[in-house]
Parts: structure tokens; sequence; C-alpha cells
């Protein structure tokens, strides 16, 4: 089993972050008076909003797609499945013991392996991945964005029969998976979707992925959508 860990912060980025995580404590005791905006709704669950200050995850879409998965998991270690996260992120928001694939991340325990090609000869209960395939073929040179769909075959090849993958997906990034998204032809049997009021703010709410507008990802404050996938084998 592989256990990703998060790596040490170095002095400068400490000092650099210094004012953003004063801006968390602030946010945090705000938050804590305003209860009724704590939680969303998604697929039938409550959800409380991941708040941490590692990439001040209350203003961008990780305050929603890491609940959402995180509930996979949890409830997968409980059976004791076997697991698979594609891409390192969970490992920064909590204590987890999995596998864990990204090409690019050195980190203990993580495999720098292109998931296009990771073949470790067994299968996986449940398969995630949290803002991650939206990067596969478009960040890279030259781009190819046609290799999320090889991403995305080979994930399901590693999914054990009664197994499931789920896979977060930032809306108005990677302009092909909206095309994709848009026309419901990436072979996912389920997908939702959950919205923001607005950019800068931490209220979600479930969606149609008919009713998604696909406004354009920013460096700042993220998306402003996302989409969740699943397939259940």
């Amino acid at each position: 089993m592989g256990i990703a860990l998060r790596e040490k912060e170095p002095i400068s980025q400490a000092i650099f972050r210094a004012p953003v995580r004063i801006s968390f404590r602030i946010y945090e005791r705000w938050r804590r008076a305003t209860s009724r905006f704590r939680g969303f709704d998604f697929d039938g669950h409550r959800y409380r909003y991941l708040v941490d200050p590692y990439n001040t995850t209350w203003l961008t879409e990780r305050a929603v797609e890491v609940p959402i998965v995180e509930r996979e998991v949890r409830d997968a270690e409980a059976r004791n499945a076997r697991i698979l996260e594609v891409g390192n992120v969970l490992a920064y928001y909590g204590d987890f013991n999995h596998v864990v694939v990204d090409k690019y991340e050195s980190a203990p325990g993580v495999i720098n392996e292109d998931i296009v090609d990771y073949s470790p000869g067994n299968k996986f209960d449940l398969v995630v991945a949290i803002s991650t395939v939206e990067h596969v073929g478009w960040d890279e040179q030259p781009r190819s964005p046609e290799k999320l769909t090889d991403a995305l075959e080979n994930m399901r090849s590693l999914v054990a029969p009664g197994g499931r993958l789920v896979v977060t997906m930032p809306a108005g990034y990677n302009d092909y998976l909206d095309a994709r998204l848009r026309d419901d032809d990436l072979g996912f049997d389920w997908l939702g979707a959950v919205r923001r009021r607005h950019r800068w703010s931490l209220r979600w709410r479930s969606i149609a992925v008919g009713q998604m507008t696909f406004r354009p990802w920013r460096s700042i404050g993220g998306a402003n959508e996302i989409v969740v996938g699943m397939n259940r084998f």
C-alpha cells in the first residue's frame, strides 16, 4: 500500500502564507457564527464544507469536492476496501492509507507514473480522482486533449467487480472536457453537479448538469461549478 504524506512546508512558504493563515482564523470564526451556511446537499447526503488553510479551500471548489470524495473513501476504508487515488489531494486534508498515483508530485508513498500507463496487476474496490483528469493531456506539451478519455478508460479498467469510480471535474478549465460533459460523452453511469452562488461565496448547491453555464475557471477563485462522475461495476 502507498501512504501519501504531506511534505514539510518550507520556511519561505510559511512566511508567505502567514497572512492567509491569519485570514483563515478570522474566517473560521465567522463561519462558526453563520452556522446555516456550514453545509451543502449533494446526491441525498449532507456535507460540511472543507475550510482548511492549505490552498485556502474556502475560496475554491476544494470546499465541496474533497468532502464528497472523502465520504466515499471513508466508507470504503470501513469495509477494508482497496482504494486508489489518482492525483495526490486527500493527504493534505487528513490521514489516509491508500495507494496514490501522481505523475508529477513527489511525496512519500506517491507513485510517480502516468495514469494512462499505470498497470499494477491488481484491481481496486474504489478509484477516485479530485480535480485531476482535466489536466491529463491538456496541461502537457504537446497538448493532447483526447488523452483524457484514455486516462478514464484505464481508471475504469482498474476497478474490481462490485467497485466504483468517482471523479470530480471543475467546469471551465478544459474546453475539451467541457464539450464532452455537455454531450454526456465521457462514459459515466451517473453525473451530478454543484454550483456556488458567486465566485467568492461559500454557498454551493446541487444542480443538474444540463443547468451548468461552464463559466471560465480562474487562477484566483477556481471554478464556479464542479461535476461528479461515477461508474459502478
